[in-house]
């Protein structure tokens, strides 16, 4: 998956990517994230036992229900012992591993107009140790408990944990091992939050409409339908969708049936290959599309809304090549009959790597030759590039859990500038904390250090012109054979690395994906002798014992920005006329863009309750953040303060990821952070702990960097001087 982006100066880093691949009465509510009133078992009677013998018990099982008890954490070995209550599966950071899915036979009905969906779930499910408990996700759903089956047992007890968004089914005896189906029914909304199965607006013949969309990385395909969510359980997906007859829907594979009955289809597709979950796609709606055929016979298609097809032209291109240098590169062909690129309206992040259906963010697409900017056609480069990169490095081969991200993002970052204040290799240790760990991090910190491995290497066995690559290429290639329709290690990637380039790629690489930090180099020059030492470097200023293998220093300097002259009211004016009046999704964001560079306070407090309006995307909010600045910072976080919960209600636990870091980073006093430790202190979540530490993180080396110039007068001076004449 891609970040959004904003700026052109990191696109224009990492265009060099491109220029280097190119020549989840009666219902079981599963409701992620709010608590159910926990109900007592059923007290003793005929009728009551006789429903539980049937499998109607259902029991919401959350904090304050005095009869479910937690567990303390534990591993969840491979062949466990049989289980005596689900109460064992609550708080467990991944699900057991006694069943695991092997094909997901899907069919899904969603009604754009009342954005709901129905849908049923009929999963082979392979049974591997005793057990009469079957423990998978679901989320966001309402499940037809009279309707789950396991082979032909009904289980007598459904327990939903909301805090861990798992279904435990329980049975009255142990499972059969080996195979069996496992179905129900269930149903959901399509939400406005651009996670899960929802709902994205675009026009068409003048009037407004919904289309269906799936984001589903991190975590939230338990959102459309209950599964195994954890990249490791991979499995074979067959899907048939229920969708008015005029709209196009598309999904991973191609389309293996089509039935027109009136008003409605039912189209069924290809089974695909084994995938995990979160690579699952679903794309409705109306749109118009070009394509091409790569030399090897791969169908590839960009899609737009209608009369708009044009300006996908150029990432058609790119896919294109794309395609077939990385068959070339990793020595392994692209193994779907199609590819398919969708320019999304309401998305979230930059684009999503879906395997055989990718889709984006319209900016991140499409590229108009007569308006769009050199800069915008080197974001469109970036992103397609990157997405298909990861159809091998990612889809299939895939991390084995979400602590190896960094295996999949690195891919497309390989010259993403240098950014270090964790490793790459974080620790995850529930689903709730992945959205937090697709940072920059996770991209660029990645994207170094392979770079700083091919250049070890040897950067002569790692061009990608026409010529052949002997250790590098070789090994990747080995990589992607070896860890096919599978997952794998961080530490799986630097032994066949070192294997096949007989050097020792482990010891080197350690030091660099599990510290903190990074090496600070002191060269001395002592005659003809250069003298290097190394220090731990942390962002708080500190330093500490750890030691790298460094086979390479890098220099950089430092400028400082230029003043400019913000606007007035006329020109606030004037800018939201372009916004109102622009077709254009790219002159949208750069407008949304400007709106806080001003140090009118009442200019930005009216820019940032625009957000509030129907006028902005969701996904494009975070434009209107980026040009907050030290002058409006007070005004931004009262702000924020007075529209949090509106802010949470709107946006989602996700996205207002970015309100807190645009926002609490742009101060810099230890009282400030202070206050809004005291603040966030009943408010936090998971989903943005990791990103609140680090805010603070900055407002105290903020605060330290001011004090240290204070006591230093020339170093005041200097940065006087600096900012008087840059």
């Amino acid at each position: 998956m891609a970040p959004p982006r904003a700026s052109s100066s990191s696109a224009a880093a990492a265009l060099s990517l491109m220029l280097l691949l190119a020549a989840v009465a009666g219902t079981t509510t599963v409701d992620g994230g709010r608590r159910k009133p926990a109900q007592a078992p059923a007290a003793g009677g005929e009728e009551e036992e006789e429903e539980a013998r049937r499998g109607a018990g259902v029991r919401y099982a959350t904090e304050e229900g005095a009869h479910v008890k937690a567990a303390p954490p534990r591993r969840a070995p491979p062949a466990p012992a049989p289980a005596a209550s689900p109460d064992q599966f609550r708080g467990q950071a991944r699900l057991p591993r006694f069943a695991a899915p092997r094909r997901y036979d899907l069919r899904l009905r969603p009604d754009l107009v009342a954005c709901t969906f129905t849908g049923s779930a009929a999963v082979t499910v392979a049974v591997s140790a005793p057990t009469r408990f079957l423990v998978l996700n679901a989320a966001d759903l309402s499940v037809d408990r009279t309707s789950i089956r396991f082979r032909d047992l009904v289980p007598n007890d459904v327990v939903f944990f909301a805090d861990d968004e798992i279904l435990v089914l329980e049975f009255a005896k142990e499972l059969p091992l080996g195979e069996g189906v496992l179905s129900m029914n269930f149903n959901g909304t399509l939400n406005d939050q651009m996670r899960g199965f929802y709902r994205s607006k675009y026009q068409y013949k003048g009037k407004t409409n919904n289309m269906a969309v799936t984001q589903f990385e991190s975590v939230d395909a338990r959102r459309c339908f209950p599964c195994w969510d954890e990249p490791a359980f991979k499995a074979k997906f067959k899907l048939t969708l229920e969708v008015p007859s005029e709209l196009v829907a598309l999904s991973n594979m191609p389309v293996a049936m089509k039935t027109v009955n009136g008003p409605m289809k039912t189209v069924q597709y290809g089974e695909s290959p084994l995938m995990s979950t979160y690579l699952v796609a679903i794309v409705v709606g109306s749109f118009d599309y070009i394509e091409s055929v790569t030399a090897e016979g791969t169908r590839v298609r960009v899609y737009t809304q209608v009369g708009k097809s044009n300006q996908g032209k150029f990432a058609l291109d790119v896919g294109v090549k794309s395609l077939h240098l990385y068959k070339d590169y990793f020595g392994t062909p692209y193994p779907l009959p199609k590819l398919d690129m969708v320019a999304i309206p309401d998305f979230a992040a930059g684009a999503m790597e879906n395997y055989g259906l990718v889709t984006f963010r319209e900016v991140a697409l499409l590229f108009d030759e007569l308006s769009s900017s050199e800069s915008s056609k080197q974001n469109v480069a970036i992103t397609v590039a990157h997405e298909l990169a990861h159809q091998w490095f990612g889809n299939l081969v895939t991390m084995e859990w979400w602590t190896h991200l960094w295996l999949n993002e690195d891919a497309g970052f390989w010259f993403i500038l240098l950014t270090v204040s964790l490793f790459p290799q974080v620790e995850i240790h529930h689903a709730s904390e992945v959205d937090e760990i697709f940072d920059a991090i996770s991209y660029d910190k990645g994207a170094s250090v392979i770079r700083m491995l091919q250049n070890y290497l040897g950067a002569e066995r790692f061009q990608f012109a026409l010529s052949f690559f002997p250790t590098f290429q070789k090994a990747l290639a080995s990589y992607i054979r070896k860890y096919a329709y599978s997952n794998a290690r961080t530490e799986d990637l630097w032994a066949v690395l070192e294997e096949k380039s007989g050097e020792p790629v482990k010891n080197l690489m350690t030091t660099w994906t599990k510290q903190q930090g990074y090496p600070v180099i002191n060269a001395k020059l002592k005659g003809t002798y250069l003298e290097i030492e190394q220090a731990q470097f942390l962002l708080d200023g500190s330093s500490g014992p750890g030691m790298w293998i460094v086979p390479i220093t890098l220099a950089a300097y430092l400028s400082v920005m230029q003043n400019v002259t913000s606007s007035n009211r006329s020109g606030y004016n004037d800018l939201l006329k372009v916004y109102r009046e622009s077709a254009e999704a790219e002159e949208k964001t750069r407008v949304l863009g400007t709106l806080c560079y001003c140090k009118d306070k009442n200019i930005v407090l009216e820019s940032l309750n625009f957000l509030f309006s129907n006028e902005v995307r969701n996904q494009d909010a975070y434009y209107v953040l980026q040009g907050l600045g030290v002058d409006t910072r007070d005004t931004a976080w009262i702000w924020l303060k007075g529209n949090w919960d509106r802010i949470s209600k709107k946006f989602g636990d996700t996205q207002v990821t970015g309100f807190i870091r645009y926002v609490v980073t742009l101060f810099s006093s230890n009282e400030k952070a202070a206050e809004f430790s005291r603040f966030f202190s009943t408010r936090k979540k998971p989903t943005f702990e990791r990103t609140l530490k680090q805010s603070l993180e900055t407002v105290r080396i903020n605060a330290r960097w001011i004090q240290c110039i204070r006591s230093e007068p020339r170093l005041a001076q200097m940065v006087r001087d600096l900012l008087q004449n840059p």
